[in-house]
């Protein structure tokens, strides 16, 4: 394989992974190159794969990228995560729904390991935990995020988190709901569910192997507008 950037459109794109066979390094290499490579045979299926900014290696199935080109090959390719999100959503007939799926399609989206979706109830009128993934329920479910929470505050000023678990206030406090015992958080996500001028829900993520994608943001931002749309719908 060559150790080169691929010119897209005018736009330069980097290599970014280093392939392992458990004896031998190549790279840093860009997608467009690895997949050819699996494709032709000259990356084994079964090779190590890790971004160059990431401090632990992958199986290659685990790896978002090369898991949506080995569906494709077998005439399964992934729908585009914001239109799937669109589809479930327009199914949804009220609040519980529209925060119950966008949760689902943000999990599957960003390939999170763990999701929490605070709904705003009545009688405080705050945040409380109402739907889990990846956590243990008993632990989770009623927990309510005060008004000064960091997190509900960057939801409530309609924004979305996107960051290491320790880079930001609201970081560090969606990190300490969703830590594990057995694997902590190490990238958070959060996304608020707008109804009117007025947050109804928001939705956390994280993942335990590596931060999320600085490309992540897009999605979560048309996940927070199509669960808006079919609110105000």
């Amino acid at each position: 394989m060559l150790n080169g950037e691929i010119r897209i459109g005018g736009a330069v794109r980097r290599p970014r992974w280093l392939v392992s066979n458990g004896a031998k390094v190549v790279g840093p290499v860009s997608t467009d190159l690895l997949l050819r490579g699996l494709e032709c045979g000259k990356v084994p299926p079964d090779c190590l794969i890790r971004d160059k900014d990431w401090a632990a290696w992958r199986e290659a199935h685990q790896i978002r990228e090369v898991r949506s080109w080995s569906k494709s090959q077998l005439g399964e390719a992934e729908g585009d995560p914001e239109e799937l999100a669109d589809i479930c959503l327009s199914l949804a007939h009220d609040v519980e729904e529209v925060v119950s799926f966008a949760l689902d399609a943000a999990m599957a989206a960003l390939a999170a390991h763990v999701g929490v979706a605070h709904r705003v109830r009545e009688p405080l009128w705050l945040p409380v935990t109402s739907c889990v993934q990846g956590l243990d329920p008993e632990g989770s479910l009623g927990e309510v995020i005060w008004q000064y929470d960091a997190a509900y505050a960057t939801a409530r000023q309609g924004r979305i988190v996107l960051e290491h678990v320790g880079a930001s206030s609201a970081a560090r406090a969606i990190g300490t709901r969703l830590w594990r015992p057995e694997c902590a958080p190490v990238g958070v996500a959060m996304f608020p569910v707008l109804q009117g001028e007025g947050v109804v829900a928001m939705i956390e993520l994280a993942r335990t192997d590596h931060p999320f994608r600085s490309s992540d943001a897009k999605t979560l931002t048309r996940l927070a507008f199509a669960a808006a749309a079919q609110l105000a719908g």
